[in-house]
Order: C-alpha cells, then sequence, then structure tokens
C-alpha cells in the first residue's frame, strides 16, 4: 500500500507563519505582561520613578526578555484558552446565520449536516467540529488554502492570549493596590476597555477561521482552482 503524502506547502512561508503564531501569539503578550507587570510593581507597590525608555538595553538582555516573554506567553496559554473558549460566551453559531455555502461544503464532502432542531449550543460545537476536520481536507488537497486560514487562528490566538495577560496585570494591580481603587479608577478602566476589545477581536477572528475554512472547502467542491503561479507565469510570458 503506498504510503500517505504530506503536502509540501513548505519551505520558507510555512516557517514564517510559525514564527508570526509565536512573535504575535506569545512573545508580544509575554513581553506585554513582562513589562506591564514591572511597571506596575515597581511604580504602585514600591513607589519607585518611571524607568527611564531612553536606556537601549544589551543584545544579551533583548534575547534573554525575548525568551522570557515566550516562556510566559507559553503558560498563559492553556489559561487563556479556558477563559475566552470555555468560560466566556463565544455567541458563535446556529441554525438561523449559518451561511447556506457552508452547510453545503459540509454536504459535499460526505459529512452529516447539523440537525436543524439542534439547541444553538450543540449546533455550535457540531459546526466547529466539522470546521476542524476541513483542516485535515484542505492540507491535503489545497495547502496554500488552508495556510491562509492560519492568519484568522493566529489573530483569535493572540487577541485571546493579550486579554489574558491584561486580566493578570488588573489582578496584580488589585493585588499591589490592596483592593484599594480609589485614585486608579482611569487605569482599571483602560485595562478592562482593552480586555472588553481583545474578546471582541478574538470572537471576530475565531468565526472568521471556522467559516473561512469552510468556505474554502466548498470552493474545491465545485471543481480545480486554476494555479496562481501559473497564471502569474502565463500573465509574464505574454508580457513578454
Amino acid at each position: 500500500m503506498a504510503e500517505a503524502k504530506v503536502p509540501d506547502v513548505a519551505g520558507l512561508s510555512s516557517i514564517v507563519q510559525h514564527f508570526y503564531y509565536d512573535l504575535i501569539g506569545r512573545i508580544a503578550p509575554g513581553m506585554y505582561l513582562l513589562l506591564g507587570g514591572y511597571w506596575i510593581i515597581k511604580i504602585i507597590k514600591f513607589k519607585g520613578e518611571v524607568p527611564s525608555l531612553t536606556a537601549a538595553p544589551s543584545f544579551a538582555t533583548m534575547v534573554v526578555a525575548v525568551l522570557f516573554a515566550y516562556v510566559v506567553g507559553f503558560i498563559i496559554g492553556p489559561l487563556s484558552h479556558f477563559v475566552f473558549d470555555s468560560l466566556l460566551p463565544f455567541g458563535g453559531f446556529k441554525a438561523k446565520n449559518t451561511p447556506r455555502m457552508v452547510l453545503r461544503a459540509i454536504e459535499q464532502n460526505g459529512w452529516e449536516p447539523p440537525s436543524t432542531t439542534l439547541p444553538k449550543r450543540k449546533w455550535n460545537k457540531r459546526i466547529r467540529s466539522l470546521s476542524d476536520q476541513s483542516v485535515y481536507v484542505l492540507w491535503q488537497q489545497a495547502p496554500l488554502l488552508a495556510s491562509m486560514t492560519n492568519r484568522w487562528d493566529a489573530e483569535a490566538f493572540a487577541a485571546r492570549q493579550f486579554g489574558m495577560a491584561t486580566i493578570i496585570l488588573i489582578a496584580l494591580m488589585a493585588w499591589t493596590l490592596e483592593g484599594t481603587v480609589k485614585g486608579h479608577e482611569p487605569m482599571f478602566i483602560i485595562l478592562a476597555g482593552i480586555v472588553s476589545f481583545c474578546y471582541l477581536q478574538f470572537r471576530y477572528s475565531r468565526r472568521r477561521s471556522i467559516l473561512s475554512r469552510l468556505v474554502m472547502l466548498a470552493s474545491l467542491a465545485r471543481g480545480p482552482q486554476p494555479d496562481p503561479q501559473a497564471m502569474a507565469a502565463g500573465r509574464t510570458a505574454t508580457a513578454a
């Protein structure tokens, strides 16, 4: 029996995608949490001066800071998943607001579409499950299309990571103030606003990620798509 081949999307593009995912989803939120926590503890807890932004850190310090930020972002990942994916309402899909193209894509791939009599929670769970299954089909049939959906996954991940980091900063600030909010209301309002915007961005990107996989799968079911590289080569030859 012939061995299944893994699609070769790769090369530099796949490395860049993974780095982009780590950069905006782990390193940036981790650095945000470290710097924010440092400022809160230094200025509020120990009444220190505002750190100077003019002194440039050494290269070794920057490397250590990036690595430490990555570890912090990696650690808060499961916590952010629990808070944003489990505790907070996703408000995803129900029978009335699911595009017909998505349902057609489910049927065209031989999957059983969810029953319209399902309650919203079960319908939402079924759509998300089918979207996860579609990733494997996309990677097998059209790796470039599959890689395009990574953008929405990365943005949803980054939004929930920044939101979780901000929640931790709020808790840290409340601890340093020993529960006394008076005089620091603007900072709490700003941090709460950041959490709210992160949640809205997470919902938007998560929904786009789930739908885009199924919509792209539907476009594949309509027939083979032209190779963009071949089209570009044809245009170049015609121009010459």
